[in-house]
């Protein structure tokens, strides 16, 4: 075979250099505008619920029924314990249903579902926070674990709904 018969090797087009350019351009361009669509259509954090005031006499209070019931549940269940019908743990689990149960009548919040972290994250529902924070030691503990008697939950619990 002679030099004659070789041949240069062809080369690629700069139209090919030009295409796959514009196609890592167009991919990067697509990524930048979809995370952009994505922050703008976060949704905004709710705005927290604040309780109305109302004035508290009979039939102006819209929350009577609902705060009449939680009482008679807290009393109906210090009478079980003071009875030995239940035991600690028990008082303390079913106070927290009682309160998250109150505190999502009297603010419109499904509490019953909500961690201790999201309970303290709604401005509304503060007081039922503070009560379920120091029910739950108790309410998870076994055996004589309970840090907080139930006599003195059930007493912050019925001042707790009273005064919301």
């Amino acid at each position: 075979m002679s030099t004659d018969e070789i041949v240069a090797p062809y080369g690629y087009s700069p139209w090919w250099l030009v295409l796959g350019v514009g196609l890592v351009a167009v991919v990067v361009l697509w990524w930048v505008l979809l995370l952009r669509a994505h922050r703008r259509g976060r949704a905004p954090r709710p705005a927290p619920v604040t309780p109305v005031p109302v004035e508290r006499t009979g039939a102006l209070d819209p929350w009577a029924d609902a705060r009449d019931r939680a009482l008679g549940a807290i009393e109906e269940l210090g009478g079980r314990y003071r009875a030995g019908s239940a035991a600690p743990r028990t008082v303390h689990q079913e106070l927290a249903t009682i309160v998250r149960d109150f505190a999502g009548e009297r603010t419109g919040v499904d509490a019953r579902t909500l961690t201790l972290h999201e309970l303290r994250r709604h401005d509304a529902l503060a007081p039922a926070a503070h009560v379920v924070a120091q029910l739950y030691a108790p309410e998870f503990a076994t055996g004589a674990a309970a840090t907080v008697s139930p006599e003195h939950a059930l007493q912050q619990a019925r001042e707790t709904v009273r005064a919301w």
